[in-house]
């Protein structure tokens, strides 16, 4: 016998579909407020280790550059 209480398939789905949209918001609002921060500060921190990379090597090809060749054998 089937449940008179039980909702039609319609609204159940229709239900199931506002809950996931509400999840999908808390997500989304969760990502944009500690996720991305997060990734910004690293990646602002990984750019200036690159660039301190970069500047240390640049000398070092300037000082290459400015050594005469030495003898070769």
């Amino acid at each position: 016998m089937p449940d008179t209480n039980q909702k039609p398939l319609q609204e159940q789905l229709k239900e199931v579909g506002a809950q996931i949209e509400q999840e999908l918001k808390r997500a989304v609002k969760i990502i944009d407020e500690q996720v991305v921060p997060e990734v910004q500060e690293q990646g602002a921190k990984a750019l200036r280790d690159a660039s301190e990379r970069l500047s240390k090597l640049a000398e070092h090809l300037d000082s290459l550059r400015q050594k005469p060749p030495g003898p070769t054998s």
